[in-house]
Parts: structure tokens; C-alpha cells; sequence
């Protein structure tokens, strides 16, 4: 019996996302910096892009060492990653509402 997909290949996708993510990113900024209304919003979209790859890569990382100190099948390992990964996603969550009513109030 063998794994569906292995810690390498999911490592790998991880790494490609930390290159790709940031170059995209970087596209939707340089589009929507030449637009004049919708500007600001499209600078906010195009960090939030360009961070999604390295974040995740982050969290990963983050991930697997909480789960190599811990153990896969604790009860310890499963409350501090759902309590880290819901904690991290309402502070980015509130971070990207605050970000774009910035940039709709100041637009």
C-alpha cells in the first residue's frame, strides 16, 4: 500500500507555486495600475495573488513541523493546526476586508 501522492510531489507543487504565485501577482498589478478607478483594488488583488504561493509554502512548512513534533494521529497535533490554520485565515480574512474598503473608500 502506498501513498496517493507523496510529500515530494506535494513539495514540489509548493515550490512551484512560490515562483508562479508572485509572477501573477506581478501581472495583475502592472493591468490594474494602468486603470484609473478600479486602480487601488487591483494593487490590493495583486499582493494578495503574489502572497497566496509563499504563504502557503509557510503554512506547509508550519504544518509538518508541528505534525513531526506532535504525531500525525494526536488529538495535540489536531487542535494547534485547526486552531493555527483558523486563527491565520480570520487575521488574513479581516486584513483583506480592511484592504479593500481602503481602497473603495479612497478610490
Amino acid at each position: 500500500m502506498h501513498e496517493i501522492v507523496t510529500r515530494k510531489e506535494v513539495n514540489t507543487l509548493f515550490d512551484i507555486l512560490v515562483i508562479v504565485t508572485p509572477l501573477v501577482g506581478a501581472g495583475i498589478l502592472l493591468k490594474f495600475t494602468k486603470m484609473g478607478k478600479h486602480g487601488r483594488r487591483g494593487v490590493i488583488l495583486g499582493v494578495i495573488v503574489a502572497l497566496l504561493g509563499p504563504m502557503n509554502w509557510l503554512l506547509w512548512v508550519l504544518y509538518n513541523s508541528i505534525t513531526s513534533i506532535y504525531g500525525l494521529d494526536t488529538v495535540k497535533n489536531l487542535v494547534i493546526n485547526s486552531l493555527l490554520f483558523v486563527a491565520l485565515g480570520l487575521l488574513f480574512g479581516w486584513l483583506i476586508r480592511l484592504s479593500m474598503r481602503y481602497a473603495t473608500r479612497n478610490s
